[in-house]
């Protein structure tokens, strides 16, 4: 391979790369600050299997995706074609891979389950990144540090100064939507942006070994959403099954006691501020405890009683 070669494919990469950091993730995050998707820009999250962060693993297969780029759109860098070209590329190309290959692999549905907003958004942010990889490639392609003419340097300064501006521009926006416009990762009531918040965060922790999951989701009393993730069993890798995997309850009982005992409490069966000593039957305080008398159900539902029940983490066995 020609040093020109090498020299073309690293500026391809490097310029995808780029692209990413500046093209690709400032869309999403103005796509997120409208609430029209729960996934937040510049993710830090360690990916498997080496822990990368979310935000350089993107950045790295968008160099990746640069170089392929590149390629088709070798011989041909102006004109309608060209933008056609990368259009289809990267909006089009990037995004399909992504929606019938990324995410089956990953254990999510074949193109997230059809869901519009994350198909548009696909579309937006890829061809953002694909606009922003090729005016790079062409600064790139003309940049030439031993004869760098006034032209040439002036196209430089202003790709730079507009980068910057976007950048700025961009870093206002979220820190506006941060402070000021902060809301919940995912809509209340929207269940699709429930699931898919869900989802995401589930796969990205068995992704990275973290342990294994299953999620359903019922509304008005029908299960809506239903997924599970990781293995059951790490010596013979069998997948976690909806049906058959069980776990220990743990603090997931709290709740359903809790709405218990408050449903006691507006029919007037219990008072939160008295002694809950009266009302034990299988359980008692010990003998020698002389604050027996003063544990209210407020202290029990807040965890402020002082209790210790000698188990630990351990739990039961389901």
């Amino acid at each position: 391979m020609s040093n020109k070669k090498i020299l073309r494919f690293l500026s391809s990469f490097i310029a995808g790369f780029i692209s990413v950091l500046l093209f690709h993730q400032p869309v999403l995050a103005l796509l997120y600050s409208t609430g029209f998707i729960p996934f937040s820009p510049y993710p830090m999250v360690p990916t498997h299997p080496f822990g990368i962060p979310q935000i350089w693993s993107s950045a790295f297969w968008g160099g990746v995706w640069g170089v392929a780029l590149s390629i088709l759109i070798f011989r041909t860098r102006r004109g309608l074609r060209y933008w056609l070209t990368i259009s289809l590329c990267s909006a089009v190309t990037v995004t399909a891979v992504f929606l019938f290959i990324v995410l089956p692999l990953r254990g999510q549905p074949i193109a997230g389950g059809w869901q519009l907003n994350l198909i548009v958004t696909g579309l937006m942010v890829n061809g953002a990144w694909g606009v922003g990889t090729a005016l790079l490639l062409q600064w790139l392609s003309n940049f030439s540090p031993t004869a760098i003419s006034r032209r040439i340097l002036r196209k430089i300064l202003v790709t730079i100064g507009l980068i910057v501006i976007w950048t700025v521009a961009v870093i206002a926006v979220v820190f506006v939507e941060a402070f000021w416009l902060a809301r919940p990762a995912a809509p209340r009531g929207d269940l699709a942006a429930i699931e898919n918040y869900l989802v995401q965060n589930l796969s990205q922790a068995t992704d990275q070994q973290l342990g294994n999951a299953a999620l359903i989701l019922i509304e008005n009393d029908e299960i809506a959403a239903e997924h599970s993730f990781g293995v059951a069993n790490v010596e013979t890798q069998t997948p976690v099954t909806l049906d058959r995997t069980l776990y220990q309850l743990a603090s997931v009982s709290k709740v359903v006691s809790a709405w218990g005992v408050m449903k006691l409490v507006e029919e007037g069966t219990l008072a939160l501020d008295e002694p809950i000593l009266p009302y034990l039957t299988r359980w008692q305080f010990p003998a020698g405890d002389e604050y027996r008398n003063q544990v209210t159900v407020r202290h029990l539902l807040s965890h402020t009683a002082g209790l210790e029940d000698s188990f630990g983490y351990d739990g039961f066995l389901p």
